[in-house]
């Protein structure tokens, strides 16, 4: 069993097969909830490292969410307007985000939290800072 999840590259159902077996046992499970439950398992499993790797692809200097911002602080940023840009549409319609400010005024922290709700919507982000990105163009 092992040689064959293996081969079919099913890394999350080889190592949980064993405890759903006796889970349907204990339980009287259909095969339909048994294998519906072990191909469930190993869904969760590919998102859950579909998204690692996209975080690591994208290059973030720390993790941040919209939640962790205090808007408070910036009154004339309006949540609204953020959470707006949090959404599909936003890379549907090609739009796009500029943040203009001085140090500390959250421009990171919102840019990230952006770029991590996209990547759980399923897409690629790469994070560069506005000086990084001139560097790489004056370097080629």
């Amino acid at each position: 069993m092992e040689k064959l999840l293996t081969q079919l590259k099913l890394a999350r159902i080889r190592e949980v097969y064993q405890d759903w077996i006796d889970r349907a046992s204990k339980e009287e499970m259909s095969y339909a909830d048994f294998l519906r439950g072990l191909l469930s398992e190993e869904i969760c499993a590919r998102e859950e490292s579909r998204i690692k790797r996209r975080m690591r692809e994208a290059g973030f200097p720390f993790e941040k969410t919209i939640e962790q911002f205090d808007f408070s602080l910036r009154p004339e940023l309006k949540r609204q307007v953020v959470l707006n840009c949090m959404d599909e549409t936003f890379i549907h319609q090609g739009r796009s985000m500029v943040l203009i400010g001085p140090p500390g005024t959250g421009k990171t922290h919102v840019s990230i939290s952006v770029g991590i709700k996209m990547i759980q919507l399923g897409y690629s982000v790469k994070f560069v800072m506005a000086q990084g990105l001139i560097s790489m163009i004056m370097l080629a």
